[in-house]
């Protein structure tokens, strides 16, 4: 319950009595302490929640994405390299989930080479684990990955590009139940339309990706097997690009990839 007084002015108060019990010989509540110490961004948890991790790992268990949830809020440079050996080794949900949690690192020093980490992931993933990539590059925004957002669009098989990309759900709670949880991956979207979502996060303005970007936008526009939603939106990011549009009162990165 601790965890979930994440609008408190200060939670020093909440940390020190889960920093006791995430010591604890009691698997169980040593878990929901971490848990718990990760929703309320406490960066000294880190190696802890890495053990914890590796412990999952090593017993063969699948990792329980609220952990992973909680290496996304803290944000520590430490975990990446965690975070990328499960991009490449875990189940789906995990992959998904180490792919949102590796872009949270933006805004960290150093923390913006996880892009080509998730650029060099796309062209062998699942269909949903490409889903996850493409909206984590798109909270990245970095205008180099409009390259690797046009290369996993031209792959994908037209099924693939008209196929929902799922949200993720993740309970916050021991027992699972979905009245504490974070939606991750929002909003749902086709695939076509949420490569084109993320090209207009990070936008082409170098004149190299603007002679990548908007001749490949103007096919996408006159495919007639795209769909309206996707070609209007193909024509709406290449006229923003063109006319060199000031976004700068646009609707945030987070707030319109709902994250």
């Amino acid at each position: 319950s601790l965890g979930r007084f994440t609008d408190l002015p200060t939670r020093r108060p909440l940390k020190a009595p889960l920093v006791k019990a995430s010591r604890s010989s009691d698997a169980a509540l040593r878990r929901e302490a971490l848990v718990a110490l990760g929703r309320v961004q406490h960066r000294g948890a880190d190696k802890m929640l890495h053990a914890e991790i590796e412990g999952m790992k090593a017993a063969g268990e699948t990792v329980d994405l609220r952990l992973l949830y909680g290496l996304g809020a803290i944000q520590t440079l430490s975990s990446i390299p965690l975070l990328e050996d499960l991009l490449h080794t875990a189940g789906t949900d995990t992959q998904r989930m180490a792919a949102w949690a590796l872009a949270q690192h933006r805004d960290q020093r150093g923390g913006r080479a996880v892009v080509k980490t998730l650029e060099a992931r796309l062209p062998m993933a699942e269909h949903e684990v490409q889903c996850a990539l493409v909206h984590s590059l798109g909270i990245l925004a970095d205008e180099q990955s409009n390259v690797a957002l046009i290369d996993a669009y031209e792959r994908a098989a037209p099924a693939e590009r008209t196929t929902i990309c799922p949200r993720l759900q993740v309970s916050m709670r021991p027992d699972g139940a979905m009245d504490d949880r974070v939606d991750l991956f929002m909003p749902q979207d086709t695939f076509a339309m949420k490569v084109i979502m993320s090209m207009a996060q990070m936008r082409a303005t170098s004149p190299e990706m603007r002679a990548r970007a908007e001749p490949w936008l103007a096919s996408v526009i006159a495919d007639e097997d795209a769909t309206p939603a996707v070609r209007e939106s193909a024509r709406v990011l290449a006229e923003g690009i063109a006319t060199g549009r000031d976004d700068a009162n646009a609707t945030p990165v987070d707030e319109a990839l709902g994250i």
